[in-house]
C-alpha cells in the first residue's frame, strides 16, 4: 500500500503522524534512485573510457601502418621512375619520354645545386 493510499484508507492517526514517514520513504527512494542512476553513469563512463583506450591504440596502429604505406609507395615511385628511364635509355619506350625524364633530373639536380651553393 503506498503513502497516498493509505491517507485515504486511514483515520486521524494516520493522516496525522505518518505524512512524514510517506515522505521520509520517499526521498528515501528517491536517493536509492539517484544512487542506483549515478552506479549506471559510473559503469558506462568506464566501459566508455575503456572503449576510448581501444579506439585510441587502433587510430595509433593505423597511422603508423598508413605512414609506412606512405613511404613503401614513395620508393615504388622511385624504382619505377628509375625503370622507365632505364627502359626508355634501352630504347624500349619512345624517345619523347625518355628526353622529358631526362630533362626533369637535371631540373631537379639544377635545384639542388643552387640550394648547396646558398648554403
Amino acid at each position: 500500500m503506498t503513502c497516498s493510499q493509505k491517507k485515504r484508507n486511514s483515520g486521524f492517526v494516520i493522516r496525522n503522524y505518518f505524512p512524514y514517514l510517506c515522505v521520509v520513504m520517499s526521498a528515501r527512494s528517491v536517493i536509492d534512485s539517484i544512487a542506483r542512476g549515478a552506479d549506471k553513469l559510473i559503469g558506462e563512463n568506464r566501459r566508455l573510457r575503456r572503449e576510448v583506450e581501444k579506439l585510441e591504440a587502433a587510430r595509433d596502429r593505423l597511422r603508423e601502418e598508413n605512414q609506412r604505406l606512405k613511404e613503401e609507395g614513395g620508393r615504388m615511385e622511385r624504382r619505377l621512375a628509375v625503370k622507365d628511364l632505364a627502359q626508355g635509355f634501352a630504347g624500349r619506350h619512345d624517345e619523347k619520354t625518355a628526353r622529358a625524364r631526362v630533362n626533369r633530373l637535371l631540373r631537379e639536380v639544377d635545384k639542388c645545386m643552387a640550394l648547396i651553393s646558398k648554403e
